[in-house]
C-alpha cells in the first residue's frame, strides 16, 4: 500500500524553547519553540515521543491523533481531555474492586 491509502498517527504539541530530543525512529530532531507536529506510521511511536515530552521536558500539554485516508481527524489521546493516571469525574471505572486485599470475595 501506499502512505496515501493508509493511517498516520500524529502527535502535537508546543515547547516553551528549541530543543533537541530522540525519534523513537531512531536519530534525532529538534523541536521549535511553539507548535511542533510529527508524524509517525504507528500509534506507539507517538505514544513513546509522549513519554519523552512528559519525564524530559515536563510538556505534559500534547496530543495524539489518527488520520485517515480519507482526511477525517480522530483524537486519541488523551481521550475525554485528562490523562488515564489522572483522576475524573464521570469516567468509569474498568477493573476496579471493591476491597482490600485478602478480603476479596469468591
Amino acid at each position: 500500500r501506499t502512505g496515501g491509502e493508509e493511517e498516520r498517527y500524529v502527535i502535537t504539541w508546543a515547547s516553551p524553547r528549541t530543543q533537541l530530543f530522540e525519534l523513537p525512529t531512531g536519530g534525532c530532531e529538534f523541536m521549535r519553540q511553539g507548535k511542533n507536529l510529527i508524524t509517525f506510521a504507528r500509534k506507539e511511536q507517538c505514544i513513546s515521543i509522549g513519554k519523552q515530552l512528559r519525564t524530559n521536558f515536563k510538556i505534559n500539554d500534547y496530543k495524539i491523533f489518527r488520520v485517515l485516508p480519507n482526511g477525517q481527524v480522530v483524537l486519541l489521546h488523551p481521550k475525554d481531555g485528562v490523562f488515564p493516571e489522572k483522576v475524573n469525574t464521570g469516567r468509569v471505572l474498568v477493573g476496579a474492586m471493591e476491597a482490600n486485599i485478602g478480603k476479596f470475595k469468591d
